[in-house]
């Protein structure tokens, strides 16, 4: 016995329009396989003459770097001078940049440790942190020489040393990885990695989106020859086509050129009564706002800004704000700051800082900033209900230490983490705090041991 097997297509059909068929235009949907790649030379031209594309490629870096960090355990801001005397804000900045536009961007950290380039870092012999240099993809380059080949080493097949090119071309050294902050483009796959210069470092965020690009530009420019041609005057000049086969084009360019200066010194025009006429026909910019904004739109969507961060107004329409894109954009730089940017200075820069001053700060991490700074008026509100919730907890309840309180929020600059003593820190505490009871009870002369009237009167009861 066969059973009979039933095909069910889930999906609507109409045969006299085509619709959900073959026939249907939106069944020869396909994905075009060709992508654009960004040469050097066009990467460079695209930062030079700036316009929208630089926008999208310095916004983000620059959002990222704005409000900056501190540093915890660094108390006196010795760490944070050091990175200051460096510059090292506007070269993670910078090299941010090259990684968004080229594909990867790197900083070459000038550190005297008495060691070739070409080594590993030794921590425990640096003296200090000289310079910053920044150098964007096409200032390196990567070959089979660069990596670990030594295949009885645990790093065998790793990245070990990037080769540096100086502006004119000249190789000046290969500089092993741990001398270099490293930021990488767009992740490619696998499989392409070999392909366009791609290895290692990735692709240009621009790419993915070229085809946008090159619509908005098209259209944007459309529109500027439109307004070209706003305001169309026409001549009319009896016997044109006359003159025209009898050769006297001149004394028509002639007249008509006398016609446009009239128009500019006595602004008015001097016909010959007979003869000639003027007219003005203005062509209408109905529809040409709404199409701009939708390729507006469009670019914010492949970009990921806030349609304000990335075109400098805010968006149209009912209730809108952009309050939610910005929230969700700032998710992404702080998710980026958080992946891209702090394992760089954390596990090298601020490692060697430290090294180069002894060690002198314990543990440092960095702590950033908020991404977008409140206004006095909502500091306060927030302060004051910091204040609530620290009046409830440490007095209403009790559960935390006035010591607490006043650490978290005081101790280095107003803060609203509120971080608690540890074991050993507390011990301590009530060890001071029962002998500083004891020293003034002394003083007094009165009996430590000895109860109060209220708790004598909570006795009797």
């Amino acid at each position: 016995m066969f059973k009979t097997i039933h095909t069910r297509v889930d999906s609507f059909m109409n045969l006299l329009s085509g619709i959900g068929t073959q026939r249907s235009k939106s069944k020869n949907n396909q994905v075009d396989v060709n992508y654009t790649v960004l040469t050097e030379e066009e990467q460079y031209a695209i930062w030079l003459k700036g316009g929208i594309g630089k926008v999208i490629v310095s916004a983000f870096p620059e959002d990222a770097v704005r409000n900056w960090f501190t540093i915890e355990n660094d108390t006196d801001n010795t760490l944070l001078d050091m990175m200051k005397k460096l510059k090292t804000k506007k070269a993670i900045e910078l090299a941010m940049c090259w990684s968004r536009l080229m594909g990867g961007g790197a900083i070459f950290m000038g550190i005297q440790d008495g060691l070739p380039l070409s080594e590993p870092v030794n921590i425990s012999k640096i003296k200090e942190v000289n310079y910053l240099l920044v150098f964007d993809k096409w200032s390196t380059t990567i070959n089979t020489l660069n990596y670990n080949n030594n295949i009885e080493n645990k790093n065998y097949g790793e990245l070990e040393t990037i080769t540096l090119f100086g502006k004119n071309g000249q190789i000046l050294n290969n500089v092993h990885i741990s001398r270099l902050m490293v930021f990488k483009g767009e992740p490619v796959p696998r499989m392409k990695e070999n392909e366009n210069n791609w290895e290692f470092w990735g692709a240009s965020f621009l790419e993915s989106m070229m085809n946008e690009l090159g619509w908005t530009y098209s259209t944007f420019l459309a529109v500027a020859d439109v307004l070209q041609e706003l305001i169309i005057g026409k001549y009319k000049i009896r016997g044109l086509k006359e003159a025209i086969s009898e050769g006297r084009e001149k004394d028509i360019q002639k007249r008509m050129s006398l016609i446009d200066i009239s128009k500019s010194t006595i602004k008015s025009v001097l016909l010959d009564a007979d003869n000639e006429d003027y007219t003005r026909d203005s062509m209408s910019l109905a529809g040409i706002p709404d199409t701009l904004y939708v390729f507006m739109m469009l670019i914010c969507g492949v970009s990921q800004y806030p349609f304000t961060r990335l075109w400098g107004r805010s968006p149209a329409g009912l209730n809108a704000t952009g309050e939610s894109d910005f929230r969700n954009y700032y998710d992404k730089v702080k998710a980026s700051q958080v992946t891209d940017i702090e394992p760089e200075i954390e596990n090298k820069l601020l490692v060697y800082l430290n090294a180069s001053i002894g060690n002198k700060i314990k543990n440092p991490k960095i702590k950033w900033s908020a991404l977008q700074e409140a206004t006095p008026k909502e500091n306060l509100e927030m302060k004051e209900k910091q204040a609530n919730i620290d009046k409830i907890y440490g007095l209403d309840m009790p559960i935390l230490l006035s010591e607490e309180i006043r650490n978290s929020r005081f101790a280095n600059g107003y803060s609203f983490d509120t971080m608690l003593m540890d074991d050993n820190t507390y011990a301590k505490f009530e060890i001071e705090k029962k002998a500083n009871e004891l020293e003034l009870a002394k003083n007094q002369k009165v009996d430590p041991n000895a109860i109060s009237v209220e708790e004598e009167e909570e006795v009797v009861e």
